[in-house]
């Protein structure tokens, strides 16, 4: 089975909570997600390790985003939770429980995150950028 059959059959068992909610126009919303995955990589180029991480981990939840908007919905009451999912699907080796706990240090307790956090990071999201290619304007 195919990483998207899997997130499709993902998004169907989610759809029915509270986890997803239901978008009418997916297109306009996908490149409106694209620019604030820009945007927040852009902001991540900053060199305070803190700031690099939570606008990276954003700018991460923006491609979750656009995956789920292929199939017509968004991220909902859960977005954690259902980022967890997904990055199963996508990177099973990645202890996304890890870097959320990482995000969640860095931005209410401002403990600035280690580079390996970081590097991580960058590399989980150099794989949903890969899943979501298809859907960029740019094609």
């Amino acid at each position: 089975m195919t990483q998207m059959e899997e997130l499709q059959i993902l998004v169907t068992g989610l759809k029915d909570g509270d986890n997803l909610i239901q978008v009418r126009d997916s297109s306009s919303e996908i490149q409106n997600q694209f620019r604030q995955f820009e945007l927040l990589s852009n902001r991540a180029e900053n060199t305070n390790m803190l700031k690099r991480y939570l606008n990276n981990y954003d700018a991460m939840l923006r491609l979750i985003e656009v995956l789920l908007l292929q199939y017509g919905y968004r991220l909902g009451e859960q977005p954690h939770a259902t980022a967890r999912k997904i990055i199963a699907i996508i990177s099973p080796s990645t202890d996304f429980r890890h870097l959320a706990n990482v995000r969640h240090n860095a931005k209410k307790q401002r403990i600035e995150p280690h580079a390996e956090d970081l590097n991580r990071l960058i590399q989980l999201i150099g794989q949903i950028s890969q899943a979501t290619e298809h859907l960029s304007q740019n094609e």
